[in-house]
């Protein structure tokens, strides 16, 4: 009897750890951010310019998974009459590309660049919170996840001379 119970207790440790590995592929992920980088679209210099176009691209480290219909927005805090041009919906498991505004600034100053996108999850949720700086200090990115959506949102420090 006691032979039976162990193997009763093995067959079902192993079953259920099958179970956990299969569960895993259905997990919904976050894209995860390193850094918002920036560029002229025209000479591909990372210099900003007052009244002159630039491209913010939010850098994906790693690409998230089991992610559907997402909403992007970009804005500037303290520039009232900053300009933004960007894709603010996408399908991210048909379309994971590093997301992109194309900028223009009308005056000098320090700004925080705000990106946040809201990812609707197309498989089981992973819920947990959590916030990374960016690198030397420049801002920070926060994740938030529930049960049918995870967002992601980025502040990033940025000076117009």
């Amino acid at each position: 009897m006691t032979r039976i119970s162990i193997l009763f207790v093995v067959l079902m440790t192993c079953l259920l750890a099958s179970c956990s590995s299969d569960e895993d592929k259905y997990i919904s992920e976050f894209p995860i951010f390193e850094d918002i980088t920036f560029y002229h679209p025209d000479s591909k210099e990372s210099s900003l310019k007052v009244g002159e176009p630039f491209v913010a691209t939010a850098i994906q480290k790693q690409k998230g998974k089991l992610l559907n219909t997402t909403k992007y927005r970009w804005h500037l805090e303290n520039a009232s009459n900053a300009t933004h041009k960007y894709k603010s919906s996408v399908v991210y498991d048909i379309n994971s590309e590093n997301p992109e505004d194309t900028i223009v600034i009308d005056a000098p100053g320090r700004y925080t660049l705000i990106f946040s996108a809201e990812y609707n999850i197309s498989g089981q949720p992973n819920l947990h919170n959590y916030n990374v700086s960016l690198p030397n200090g420049m801002g920070n990115v926060a994740y938030k996840s529930s049960a049918l959506k995870y967002v992601v949102t980025i502040r990033k420090k940025l000076i117009v001379p």
